[in-house]
């Protein structure tokens, strides 16, 4: 008989559970819905519910709860109001940690972006920092902004030195380059942006000059900081300086990898030692042929090459680039550069002179339709409108026996047919 009303007492409770279940179920999905459609109204009552009588019942309810308390403090009308909000707020990411510890270090992430505009910046620092170590490239875009922003206002404070600046940076940036291949590229390439918008002061040559000149000697075998030091002097194009040709070689002497390699490369391409720099570039080539940089370590060796006026493999290693990574305009610039430069090898006369100066407005032209970077479209235009003066006249056309709109071939080394054109207008008509 015991036994039976055990039994009894366990299939009700079991029965008061799953209708509880279905309960929380229907209100989690009403006040979602509503937080979808942001029926604030409406979502607030419902919400309330489900967090009072189902916790921990599902995720759902603490991601309503937050947006809840994040417009409630846009909102309010008086600081007391405001603080009472906050602190809402914060019990929302605690709740969820709570409930949902599998999600304890993308909330901390979460918590650390609101806590750094409202809270305290200490506390918000910490959390932002446990966030990315543990998430690595799966952090936010903007819990890495974040995170930045923190050191910067710790520094400002002199509770950071700039050299906190410069790893933190660093930490981003790998994680923020790691993610333009990806799905989410756009928004991240738009928190990168914000990143690099901040880190501008600190960013001036004669600041990291000084800085890593200050600190090299107590890094010299640490290749992490002897990479981070290198990438940042390159990006900041401080990579004629002795402090970036001291970390190359040193970088390449500890650990010769793909990265290294292309660093000695650009150190000696500095340095006008093409020669050895095509070797390096080669070497990084090698080193790692599926790299999503190789397209620049091809551009690198066609531009010792131009430099060294082999136009010929210049021209060679510029289309490799190109074939790496079409949308990039760079190379064909180059090309259309070789051309200019060519004048003296190819031309026979001096029609054939003028068509070189098309040819090479050809190539600007292709730069622009590829890649429609504001940087990129400024560097073409400039020559485009440097060169079309070169160009041959109607009278000159016709005179040799050719139209407008005809191709040419010079021969020489440049395989490509030129089309005649007397000014931009017409070669844009005839591609």
């Amino acid at each position: 008989m015991k036994l039976f009303i055990c039994f009894l007492l366990f299939v009700f409770s079991t029965n008061l559970k799953s209708q509880k279940g279905d309960a929380c179920d229907q209100m989690v999905y009403i006040a979602y819905q509503m937080y979808k459609q942001k029926d604030t109204e409406n979502m607030y009552y419902n919400w309330k519910r489900a967090f009072v009588d189902c916790p921990g019942h599902d995720k759902k309810i603490y991601i309503v709860g937050a947006k809840i308390f994040q417009n409630k403090i846009k909102e309010a009308e008086s600081e007391n109001l405001k603080n009472k909000y906050i602190d809402s707020l914060m019990l929302m990411y605690d709740q969820r940690i709570k409930y949902f510890q599998s999600d304890e270090n993308y909330i901390f992430g979460r918590k650390g972006v609101d806590l750094l505009k409202y809270g305290d910046l200490n506390e918000a620092f910490d959390l932002l920092e446990k966030s990315i170590l543990s998430q690595v490239n799966k952090s936010e875009p903007h819990v890495l902004l974040a995170y930045f922003e923190a050191v910067v206002l710790l520094y400002s404070k002199k509770s950071k030195k700039i050299n906190d600046i410069l790893e933190a940076y660093n930490r981003v940036v790998e994680i923020f380059e790691y993610n333009l291949d990806g799905k989410k590229a756009s928004v991240y390439q738009k928190y990168y942006n914000k990143v690099e918008s901040k880190f501008a002061p600190f960013a001036t040559c004669e600041t990291l000059v000084d800085m890593y000149s200050e600190k090299i000697d107590s890094y010299l075998n640490d290749t992490l900081w002897l990479t981070r030091a290198e990438n940042i002097l390159r990006k900041k194009n401080c990579d004629n300086t002795n402090i970036y040709f001291k970390i190359s070689e040193k970088l390449y002497e500890l650990n010769p990898s793909e990265r290294s390699a292309n660093a000695m490369a650009n150190m000696l391409a500095k340095k006008k030692k093409y020669s050895k720099a095509v070797k390096f570039y080669l070497e990084a080539i090698k080193m790692n042929s599926s790299s999503t940089s190789i397209h620049e370590y091809y551009y690198g060796v066609s531009l010792c090459y131009y430099s060294m006026r082999d136009f010929r493999s210049a021209i060679k290693y510029a289309n490799y680039a190109i074939n790496k990574k079409p949308n990039w305009g760079t190379p064909y610039i180059l090309l259309g550069d070789v051309f200019i430069e060519s004048v003296d090898d190819c031309a026979k006369n001096s029609f054939e002179v003028s068509l070189m100066y098309c040819g090479a407005v050809q190539y600007y032209l292709k730069s622009k339709e590829k890649d429609g970077s504001s940087s990129n479209k400024k560097i073409a235009d400039r020559k485009i409108k440097s060169y079309e003066s070169y160009f041959p006249s109607s009278d000159k056309i016709t005179k040799e026996g050719y139209s407008i709109g005809d191709k040419y071939s010079l021969g020489c080394f440049l395989s490509d047919n030129i089309i005649i054109a007397n000014n931009v207008s017409s070669l844009q008509r005839f591609r």
